[in-house]
């Protein structure tokens, strides 16, 4: 007999759980499960209509967790019973045909049971027990989408631990065209960046960058004034100010890059638009450009390196630049854990204002204001294990995210290993030898454990300053062209960010009165930008289409009915392009070919003029300096009926938080204005900030 030929099955495809199997006693495993894979794989080929004659067909597995166990007669040993395990609700079945619909169900809808009329989920009852006619086959629970039709997967995670008691899952969204165009991009730039110097631009981040420096010139402190100017080696002496802007950073060099290419460009192989990094401005005109990293600096610089130059002299970027500075967005929700009513989503990286953080980093947080605190010092850090989404109080709120009901929580928590220059803070009496901290903090004096070291601490974004860079990075960007200075600032910027936050609290129409911070679905949306790296991002794409996008999710996982295929070989659907998937919710490249389209972000030539008059405005206002910054206001947490999205809740009983982090924790209580229809990438709009 011919060998049947093997359907490869998707490791995505599936709702089962693992946990889901017999005691052990008379039970035995049935691998492999022939008779499941040959019977679905026949019959699967032929509901597409693909089933050749007398060719056999067999999958290679069965579905993720699914399992089939046999067990002996006990009136005949010879023969056995089988069943299959998996299913979400723990009941079996008891022959292939019964596994068919719900099989069927996850093949044509990414893994989600989606109009299951099989005997588990309570479609029909037990073939073998009917009588006269079967009534009309009842649906499933109905699965939860977006406004696009897009399963909502983090409301069915909800679903399934009120229903399990606990979860513990990776989180997949095989039928979203915007988490399949950007995961593997995504997690190459992520990985990327985890393996360089965090002294160089992240995807993303928005930066200070001047657009021309000649050879033999570079940006420095003149001694005599304190101010950065551009700095003559021929005649040794300072000149006029750089010409600085604001943009985002849409793509890195792909030439490597050292320590001195911070001040002055080291020798390149490759042509500008591969050893610079390509910078998108915040304004109408000019906008990308390829400069080498000599010509670009952090934003937290900004206040630094504008010293001495009038505000109404500032470019117009920079203004809108700030009016991010109060918004947050989480990148890579990768997996989900949690006992109800609590879960947790975990993620690998943040974009807080002007930066990315990612898990690893080691990251300078905020002085803490309690009283004989040098507000303008920076004494702690945190070195980051964790960034997370963690939703609270899942009993009490309404199963829809959609009524008016009372929402559950969420709040946004950074946890890692602290350290502190404060030996008054310290667990002990000795300073950490290197070996023993990061490897970051190694120029920055001595420092010491906060907690044991085995305890992880959490801490509320909004008490994060920044990244910590690296001491020589520091001191290459802050020193004077004539300076011997070998101990670098750790808090440069503390007043900075400060005034950027509260600007942009106030500047930023999307944060409402009485709110702080804006919460956006993406980094794309963060920085309302219509287009990233000359391609349109998915809000703003005008020829996106959810139909196309769903017909086109079906064909990559293989369940494409083949009037769907037709319908995407016709002459107007091959024109069509992918680019606003594939430029979405993480700041990656299109790997799609398409002509450009004109590089725009979301300021218009309205918005330049709106900054200029802000920047006029502006003028009169108090700018900030390390001896004045702005101080903070407590804020009250009390629920703001009525909408949607309501003030919300730091919970702390399970975690480690200090006493001079409860106003920042109380801070964190504000309610936030919420981005996107399309919540947090499919996250239910209805929820406790």
């Amino acid at each position: 007999m011919a060998q049947p030929v093997i359907i490869p099955l998707p490791s995505s495809f599936s709702d089962g759980d693992p946990n889901h199997q017999p005691g052990k006693h008379g039970t035995y495993l049935v691998d492999p499960p022939t008779i499941y894979l040959e019977k679905l794989a026949d019959w699967w080929m032929r509901h597409r209509g693909q089933k050749a004659e007398n060719v056999r067909y067999r999958f290679d597995r069965l579905p993720s967790g699914y399992r089939c166990f046999g067990k002996a007669r006990l009136q005949n040993p010879k023969l056995s019973d089988k069943w299959l395990y998996g299913h979400p609700k723990h009941s079996t079945y008891d022959s292939p045909l019964k596994f068919w619909p719900h099989f069927r169900a996850l093949m044509e809808n990414g893994g989600n049971p989606t109009g299951c009329d099989c005997v588990v989920c309570g479609g029909r009852k037990d073939t073998n027990k009917s009588s006269g006619k079967l009534g009309r086959p009842k649906l499933a629970d109905s699965v939860r989408t977006d406004e696009e039709g897009t399963p909502d997967v983090y409301r069915e995670l909800i679903d399934g631990l009120r229903k399990d008691g606990s979860l513990d899952i990776e989180i997949r969204e095989p039928m979203s065209m915007d988490w399949r165009a950007t995961r593997e991009g995504t997690e190459a730039m992520i990985a990327k960046a985890m393996t360089q110097p965090n002294w160089i631009p992240r995807i993303g981040e928005i930066v200070l960058f001047v657009r021309t420096i000649e050879d033999w010139q570079e940006i420095s402190m003149d001694h005599e004034t304190g101010e950065y100017k551009i700095f003559d080696k021929t005649t040794n002496a300072s000149g006029r100010f750089p010409s600085w802007e604001a943009g985002y950073v849409s793509e890195l060099a792909e030439e490597d890059v050292s320590l001195n290419d911070l001040v002055m460009e080291t020798k390149k192989s490759m042509g500008r638009n591969y050893s610079g990094f390509r910078i998108e401005a915040f304004a109408a005109g000019p906008q990308h450009k390829y400069v080498p990293l000599h010509q670009i600096r952090p934003f937290f610089l900004w206040e630094r390196l504008l010293k001495g130059l009038d505000i109404r002299l500032y470019h117009a970027s920079i203004i809108i630049a700030m009016k991010y500075m109060s918004s947050v967005s989480l990148l890579e929700k990768f997996h989900f854990r949690g006992t109800w009513p609590k879960g947790t989503i975990l993620c690998k990286g943040v974009y807080l204002g002007a930066e990315l953080l990612l898990v690893g980093d080691t990251i300078r947080l905020f002085p803490g204001p309690e009283p004989g605190h040098d507000p303008a010092k920076v004494t702690d850090v945190i070195q980051l294990t964790s960034i997370r989404l963690e939703l609270s109080d899942l009993d009490k709120a309404s199963a829809n995210d959609y009524d008016d009901g009372r929402p559950y929580n969420l709040a946004i928590r950074l946890g890692g290993r602290r350290y502190t220059l404060d030996p008054d803070k310290a667990t002990g009496y000795a300073p950490l030898s290197p070996h023993q901290c990061p490897e970051v903090l190694h120029q920055y004096d001595d420092w010491y454990y906060t907690h044991d070291p085995s305890k992880f601490v959490d801490v509320p974004f909004n008490r994060v300053l920044g990244r910590c860079y690296d001491g020589e990075a520091m001191l290459l960007w802050c020193a004077d062209a004539n300076s011997s200075e070998s101990t670098p600032d750790i808090s440069t910027g503390v007043a900075a960010v400060r005034y950027g936050r509260h600007h942009s609290t106030k500047r930023d129409p999307r944060i409402p009165d009485g709110k702080r911070w804006y919460w956006a679905d993406c980094r794309a949306q963060q920085l309302e930008l219509d287009t990233f790296n000359g391609h349109y991002t998915a809000d703003r794409d005008p020829e996106r289409d959810p139909k196309v996008l769903k017909k086109h999710c079906k064909v990559m996982m293989g369940v494409a009915q083949e009037e769907d295929r037709q319908e995407l070989k016709q002459p107007n659907m091959e024109q069509r392009h992918l680019h606003g998937y594939a430029a979405s919710s993480s700041m990656v490249r299109s790997a799609l070919h398409d002509d450009n389209v004109p590089t725009t972000g979301g300021e218009s030539e309205s918005d330049v003029a709106i900054a200029a008059a802000m920047m006029a405005e502006a003028h009169d206002e108090e700018m900030p300096s390390d001896s004045q910054p702005f101080g903070r206001k407590r804020s009250r947490s009390v629920a703001s009926r009525g909408s949607k999205t309501v003030v919300p809740t730091i919970n702390v009983e399970d975690s480690e938080i200090e006493s001079d982090d409860q106003l920042a924790a109380d801070m964190a209580g504000q309610e936030f204005g919420i981005g996107s229809s399309r919540g947090m990438g499919s996250m239910p709009k209805k929820h406790k900030y």
